[in-house]
This record gives structure tokens, sequence and C-alpha cells, in this order.
């Protein structure tokens, strides 16, 4: 049932009261749905054009020495500098080495790199690359 108020265009003159044609909460859910749609566009093309991508292409197990790992970087532009942190871990997943690798100023190419270990190393992997500053 609506206020008789609102009936009478001298009295809703009078009390100040106007036509509401879209409820308060549609005003902040358009602003929370554009803000949300450019936050998604921008995350889109942010992780769609890295500055560098990698593929790990095998590893194999030396002993316990150390572990071969081979791998495949591109990088976005060939003089920006990196560094590739390759890790090998045992079989209960416990780190057992790790390798910090300096790319070469290259746009890409396939790296061989022997990581020493403490102990049998079952798995190795590429954990992260970052731009050296």
């Amino acid at each position: 049932m609506q206020d008789f108020r609102t009936q009478d265009p001298y009295l809703r003159q009078r009390y100040g009261l106007k036509e509401k044609s879209l409820p308060s909460w549609v005003y902040f859910a358009v602003i929370f749905v554009i803000g949300g749609g450019i936050w998604f566009g921008w995350s889109a093309n942010f992780h769609s054009h890295p500055k560098i991508q990698t593929q790990l292409i095998s590893y194999q197990s030396q002993g316990n020495k150390g572990i071969s790992v081979k791998y495949s970087f591109v990088k976005a532009k060939p003089d920006s500098k990196f560094q590739c942190l390759l890790t090998a871990s045992d079989h209960s997943s416990n780190l057992v080495g790790q390798y910090l690798d300096n790319l070469p100023l290259e746009k890409s190419g396939i790296r061989q790199i022997e990581i020493p270990t403490r102990s049998l190393a079952a798995v190795a992997q590429i954990d992260s690359c970052a731009p050296v500053k």
C-alpha cells in the first residue's frame, strides 16, 4: 500500500517527495559491475602477455649429487635480464636443492642446468623467474 502523499502532485511537491525511477542499490551494483569489468579486462590482458614464459622440458636424477634440468624460455624483450629459481625435491616434497640461473640476453633459448642436491632428488621444477634490477 502506498502513502497517500505520493498520489497527489501537490502533496508530493509540498513534502519534497520525488518519484524514484530505480532503487538506490542499483547505482551501487552498476558501479560494482563497471569496476569489476575493468579489473577483469586488465587482469586478462596482464596475464596473457607475461614478461617471460618458461617451460620445463625434462629432468633426470644424477644420483645423490644432483639433478639435471632442461628448460626453455621466451622473453618479451631480449635485452631484459632475468633470474630463474630452479628447485629440486625428494619423494616427500622436501626441498633438497636449488639453483639461481641468470638467463642470457637473448629473446629465447633452451638451458641445461645441473642443480646440486644434498640427497636423492625425485622432482625438479622452475619455481619462479623474475627480472634483475
